[in-house]
C-alpha cells in the first residue's frame, strides 16, 4: 500500500499537466481584461469578463491543488512533531480482564480529548480498540472495513495492521479496530505506537486529485500516537495470550 506521500508524489505530475493547459490557453487571460475593456462594447467586455472569472476560477483552483501538493509532502514530519508534542501528557497501561483474558487499557488522545483504549486478544491475533463516543472518527473512515494500514512504533518499524470500524448504537459512537502485526512490549516507548497510513475503503473513487488530497486530509486529521513507558512490564501478558513473545 502506498504512503501518503508516495501518493502526494504521483499528483505533482497530475496538477503540473493541468497547470500546463491553463497556462496555455484555457486561463491566464484576466490580466488582459482592462486592455480589452478600453477598446470593445460593453456587451463584449461582459462577455470576457465571464470567460476570465471562469478561467480565473479554474487557475485558483489548482493553485490551491499546487500549493497544497508542495505542503503535503512536509506532512510526514510535521504529523510527527505535532503527534509528539501531544503525546507529551503520556500515560501508562493499566491491566485488565475481559472474559478471563488479560486487556491493557490506555487513554488515546484524539485532537483534544481522550478516548478509551485498549489492547486485548482477538481471533489470535493482537487487537487495538480506539472507543469513539462523540463522531472523533471521521465520518469517511467510518466505512472502514478490514483495509490495510500501517502504524509506526518508537523505533520507526512500520507495523502492518488491519482497520475496521464498528458502529455503535448512535451515529456519533462506535469503535475504531486495529488487527496488528508484530507489535512488541517496547512499540509505546520513546515517542509512541502512531498511526502511519489507512487505506480508503473499496467503495471510495479517488481517481480525482481533489479526492486524494481530501483522504490524505482526513487520515491526517484521525492520526493518533499512543506513549506509555510501562508498556514493556505490563504487556508481555497480553502478547502471550496471543502466542506473541
Amino acid at each position: 500500500m502506498p504512503r501518503p506521500i508516495a501518493v502526494i508524489g504521483a499528483l505533482v505530475t497530475t496538477i503540473g499537466r493541468d497547470l500546463e493547459k491553463i497556462a496555455t490557453g484555457r486561463g491566464l487571460t484576466l490580466f488582459t481584461l482592462c486592455s480589452q475593456n478600453s477598446r470593445q462594447p460593453q456587451q463584449e467586455n461582459r462577455a470576457v469578463a465571464t470567460r476570465d472569472v471562469i478561467d480565473g476560477s479554474a487557475l485558483a483552483r489548482w493553485l490551491k491543488l499546487a500549493i497544497m501538493t508542495i505542503v503535503l509532502p512536509a506532512f510526514p514530519a510535521l504529523l510527527v512533531m505535532s503527534t509528539v508534542a501531544r503525546a507529551d501528557d503520556r500515560t501508562g497501561f493499566r491491566v485488565g480482564e475481559i472474559d478471563g483474558g488479560p486487556v491493557a487499557r490506555i487513554d488515546v488522545r484524539l485532537k483534544t480529548k481522550k478516548y478509551p483504549g485498549m489492547l486485548r486478544c482477538l481471533d489470535q491475533s493482537i487487537a487495538l480498540y480506539i472507543v469513539d463516543r462523540d463522531g472523533a472518527v471521521p465520518p469517511p473512515l467510518r466505512n472502514l472495513k478490514d483495509r490495510p494500514a500501517e502504524l509506526q512504533d518508537a523505533k520507526q518499524r512500520t507495523l502492518k495492521a488491519s482497520a475496521t470500524y464498528l458502529p455503535g448504537k448512535t451515529a456519533k459512537d462506535g469503535v475504531m479496530l486495529f488487527k496488528v502485526e508484530g507489535l512488541k512490549a517496547s512499540s509505546f516507548a520513546g515517542t509512541g505506537l502512531m498511526l502511519w497510513d489507512l487505506a480508503p475503503p473499496d467503495s471510495a473513487d479517488l481517481s480525482a486529485t481533489a479526492d486524494k488530497i481530501i483522504w490524505a486530509d482526513t487520515v491526517t486529521n484521525f492520526t493518533f500516537v499512543i506513549r506509555a513507558d510501562n508498556g514493556e512490564q505490563v504487556l508481555p501478558t497480553v502478547l502471550k495470550s496471543c502466542g506473541v513473545s
